[in-house]
């Protein structure tokens, strides 16, 4: 009789193991499927040193279209692009992060325009920007860039012995032009500030 009490309690035992072993390793897959899908961190910091500031994630919420960032690197330093630009991806389903290795894809490398390892394109539609620094400041940036880029003119008054654009001497401005004037202009026109008599001079606008 005892025996058969035993067994019975053993073979209980073992049911309730069982169960509990299934138990957690339901658990187990359910958070790894939670976590690949909804991929998510938290920053307990004081600080909140590992979070993107307010101003980032405004840009990106308000943002109509897509961004992609484009990361190139040797795949060693993928790490380093994952601790910033994962936390982009975070903010929106909007933002899509893709990590080219510069050794394998040379071609890529030149057609972007790549001078250096770490660097990220920022590209919203057909818009380009590359992140003038790899740190949160330098890719929002790119990404204000793209959003707010557009045709730029740059209006210089002549008529009353103001400094000329195209004059090489140390008083003109010709090393300004060569400099940071075809970055910003896409065509060039002459204008006037208005056509009162008693006006200012005509200005020459890029």
């Amino acid at each position: 009789m005892n025996t058969q009490w035993m067994k019975a309690r053993q073979t209980k035992y073992a049911a309730y193991l069982a169960v509990y072993v299934v138990i957690i390793v339901a658990a187990l897959v359910v958070a790894n499927v939670l976590a690949s899908r909804y991929n998510k961190s938290f920053d307990a910091t004081s600080n909140k040193r590992f979070s993107l500031a307010d101003q980032t994630k405004k840009v990106i919420k308000e943002s109509k279209d897509d961004i992609k960032i484009v990361y190139f690197d040797k795949p060693t330093g993928f790490q380093q692009g994952r601790d910033l630009l994962d936390r982009y991806a975070d903010i929106s389903p909007k933002v899509h992060v893709e990590y080219v290795d510069a050794y394998k894809n040379p071609q890529r490398v030149r057609a972007a325009g790549i001078k250096r390892e770490g660097t990220a394109i920022v590209e919203i539609g057909n818009k380009k920007e590359e992140a003038r620094t790899f740190d949160e400041e330098g890719v929002t940036g790119a990404l204000i860039r793209d959003i707010k880029g557009g045709e730029r003119m740059v209006c210089v008054a002549t008529g009353s012995g103001e400094h000329q654009i195209e004059d090489s001497s140390p008083k003109g401005f010709s090393q300004y032009t060569r400099n940071w004037l075809p970055r910003i202009t896409t065509r060039r026109s002459a204008s006037t500030c208005c056509r009162r008599p008693k006006c200012r001079p005509p200005a020459r606008c890029w």
